[in-house]
């Protein structure tokens, strides 16, 4: 049965920078925000292997703890109507040509954000079958019926930097990570 009620679940990146990723379950109806890489533990990875062509894949990134573990939400993953893409920091989004395969899920971020993740899947030369939609900052993307998710504008290091305001039934849960004040 479908539960009636809001969860969170703090699935990376909290205690480490890096695996940034948080899900949200809003009446049986998931969002997964970021999907982020440690940075660290690939540089090692790729410090040891040294010369030798060493391709990284999904299954490798989770031994060597560098993706944030979803099975920790596997039962959410089916019911996730899209993984939202708060920067382009790869602490944020690396780990989405890996992850995001496993949803039926669009990429959904800032048109800056998507422009780099399409970079790194053809850089990285990976295949992806999930959408990508751009949405403008201060702007909105209905997620579903019930859901729907604003980009809010905020200064950071890179452009295009969003606050995800998540608009419920019940109230708005806000999604707030890098960030800072300037003038």
């Amino acid at each position: 049965t479908m539960k009636k009620s809001i969860e969170i679940c703090t699935v990376g990146g909290f205690g480490e920078v890096g695996r940034n990723m948080t899900a949200v379950n809003v009446y049986g109806e998931a969002l997964v925000c970021d999907m982020g890489f440690n940075l660290q533990k690939i540089i090692e990875y790729q410090e040891e292997a040294g010369n030798e062509k060493s391709t990284l894949t999904k299954d490798k990134l989770i031994h060597m703890d560098a993706v944030p573990n979803h099975n920790k939400i596997k039962s959410w993953i089916p019911r996730t109507k899209a993984i939202l893409a708060s920067h382009c920091h790869m602490d944020h989004t690396g780990a989405i040509p890996y992850l995001a395969p496993d949803y039926k899920a669009p990429v959904v971020g800032t048109p800056f954000t998507i422009e780099v993740i399409r970079n790194q899947l053809r850089d990285d030369r990976l295949n992806m079958p999930n959408k990508l939609i751009k949405v403008k900052p201060n702007n909105t993307f209905r997620a579903s019926k019930n859901i729907r998710v604003e980009f809010i504008d905020i200064p950071h290091s890179t452009p295009h930097t969003a606050l995800l305001a998540i608009h419920t039934r019940k109230g708005i849960i806000l999604y707030a990570t890098d960030w800072k004040f300037d003038n």
